[in-house]
């Protein structure tokens, strides 16, 4: 079934991909709420986690090729229903952490306009932006990796500019501030280094998902590994290093740390510096956007590829006749990540709403990501990719514990850790009952 799909990705454009997809600029934010040794958490990150991924994804992408990634991975591995249990935390993953961009680029603009926090907490305004932004995810999907790739492509250079901006704003500005002194290690530390390690560094997975539409398969997809993680690394280091001279760790702000630091690093410019700062918010939203359609489209051939295994209803496997995109799972995936975001603006202030959907997308991630380090301890593998696997199961299982732990100041820390449980023991029993009823 996957020769019905189109090869439109070459080398390039999934290193561009890879850039884009797992650089998310709001990870600065707890990043820098680690202080100066951020750097030291960052390499350890990609040391214990992002090498051990790259080492493990390599290795099944090699072993097991196919359109799905982690679904037909864990399927190949231990059988129909662990292959579909992947694919629906995954899915639902993608659905809820999807369902922040709303509140983002809402918040984003108003950095941007200068409306400040009377805008980024109006729930009206923060629908209207969810449900645009949603569409316009829907209608680039339908199109297609052909005519999607070169927005993807030209938002990931134009955050490779946003950073480079960022990271030349200290040389620039009279609003630097002293760098903040060494803390010491505590538990919100460790809490802090899961989520960077694991949030920040995590996605390698997502071009084996679409490994049928490169034109090099396989081979692209790991050579493209091999090329981005090291550029990643860069980047996270260098970019809070810079948030970190103008904002100090406890004063940063989780959701737009790097908009917080443009607007203040140009403020003594004056009218200038409010043009300046609403050009670099909007590119930072065409990024935030861009990224956003990358995943969604990786997110979509979850449903393609378990229809095709008749797992879910065959409706999912429709293809648009032009573009050959799995059209009503698009639709599917477009409804739910609305729902989920309006559910979320409406019941919910923006911050704690914010780290809620967070962690509840990072509990269903972990699960997936769990379940991708065991495989290599189950089936044949070299022992550096078992050691690999054993390094990110590690991370990823502390990440999983510790995601109930709050970072932000909340009303009910319990009620907080129960929301996430609720909502992640609700996603896999109603992902059991589905799988149970079409098998």
């Amino acid at each position: 079934m996957s020769t019905e799909l189109r090869r439109s990705l070459g080398l390039g454009d999934l290193v561009l991909a890879y850039i884009l997809v797992i650089v998310g600029l709001s990870s600065l934010g707890p990043a820098a709420r680690l202080g100066a040794m951020h750097w030291a958490y960052w390499l350890a990150g990609v040391a214990l986690f992002q090498v051990p991924l790259a080492i493990v994804v390599r290795h099944l992408t090699r072993a097991m090729p196919g359109e799905g990634g982690p679904y037909q991975w864990a399927r190949a591995a231990f059988g129909d229903f662990a292959g579909f249990m992947v694919a629906w935390n995954f899915w639902h993953f993608m659905v809820v952490f999807l369902s922040l961009l709303g509140m983002t680029v809402g918040g984003a603009i108003g950095y941007a306009t200068g409306a400040g926090e009377a805008l980024m907490s109006n729930r009206l305004w923060l629908a209207g932006v969810s449900a645009m932004v949603t569409l316009a995810l829907m209608a680039l999907a339908i199109a297609g990796l052909g005519a999607a790739k070169w927005v993807h492509n030209v938002a990931s250079v134009t955050l490779l500019v946003a950073v480079a901006v960022l990271i030349a704003l200290p040389l620039f500005s009279s609003s630097v501030r002293m760098q903040p002194e060494v803390q010491p290690l505590s538990l919100m530390q460790v809490v802090l280094f899961t989520r960077i390690a694991v949030f920040a560094l995590a996605g390698l997975e997502c071009m084996a998902i679409l490994v049928d539409e490169c034109r090099g398969g396989a081979r692209d997809v790991t050579r493209s590994i091999a090329i981005a993680v090291p550029c990643i690394a860069a980047i996270y280091i260098l970019g809070t290093h810079s948030v970190l001279t103008f904002v100090a760790p406890q004063d940063v702000d989780q959701i737009n740390p790097v908009a917080q630091a443009f607007s203040i690093a140009l403020r003594p410019f004056g009218a200038v510096a409010g043009i300046a700062v609403t050009f670099a918010v909007m590119l930072l939203v065409v990024r935030e956007f861009a990224q956003s359609s990358q995943a969604f489209a990786a997110m979509t051939r979850m449903p393609l590829v378990a229809g095709w295994d008749h797992l879910v209803p065959r409706w999912f496997t429709r293809l648009q006749p032009r573009t050959r995109t799995p059209v009503n799972a698009i639709l599917a995936a477009g409804a739910a990540t609305f729902t989920c975001s309006f559910a979320a603006i409406l019941f919910a202030g923006r911050q704690e709403a914010f780290q809620i959907l967070l962690n509840t997308a990072g509990v269903l991630f972990a699960i997936t990501y769990i379940v991708m380090f065991i495989i290599p301890l189950r089936t044949p593998a070299p022992p550096l990719v078992r050691t690999a696997a054993v390094s990110g199961l590690a991370v990823t299982t502390a990440f999983l514990i510790l995601t109930f732990v709050p970072i932000i100041p909340v009303p009910s820390p319990a009620r907080y850790a129960i929301a996430i449980g609720v909502v992640v023991a609700v996603v896999n029993g109603v992902g059991a009952s589905v799988v149970r009823a079409f098998r």
